[in-house]
């Protein structure tokens, strides 16, 4: 990440989302996701929540939402926004992607649109895994046993 991505995603919130949320304007980010999954009645969370473009998509159909990000600042946009939306099924932390506060096979469904690495290194493509489906279950085990690890 550079300096200057860094700065506003620790003091500028509300000009990144005024930037990211012009990216999706023909709402093609629901189609797809549900062309992947049915994200109904699940419990997901969203790694790299940053101001909460997905956590607020997907948190109507969700039975809870917990919504993860390095930066403050970012999840306080994500935070006024579900506070906007009325529901009360969703929760907002800071949290390190390798130091998830989640205990292991909590969640349905993991979802993050972007990813910045600490050494910064390039983004990675966003990752949709359904934890309970056999076709993406091994997959997603080995990813949340290697990120939940906490010895």
């Amino acid at each position: 990440m550079s300096d200057q991505q860094r700065k506003i995603y620790q003091n500028d919130g509300d000009r990144y989302e005024a930037l990211i949320s012009r990216e999706d304007y023909q709402g093609n980010i629901m189609k797809a996701l549900d062309e992947i999954v049915n994200p109904d009645g699940k419990d997901i969370l969203d790694l790299g929540a940053g101001t909460g473009r997905l956590a607020v998509m997907l948190a109507p159909r969700a039975r809870s939402m917990r919504a993860f990000d390095a930066s403050d600042e970012m999840l306080r946009v994500c935070r006024k926004k579900l506070e906007a939306s009325g529901l009360s099924n969703w929760k907002v932390e800071v949290a390190d992607h390798r130091q998830l506060p989640v205990e292991n096979a909590s969640a349905d469904l993991a979802v993050s649109g972007r990813y910045w690495r600490n050494d910064g290194g390039p983004t990675a493509p966003a990752l949709v895994e359904v934890l309970d489906d056999p076709a993406f279950g091994d997959a997603a085990d080995r990813l949340f046993r290697a990120t939940l690890d906490t010895n």
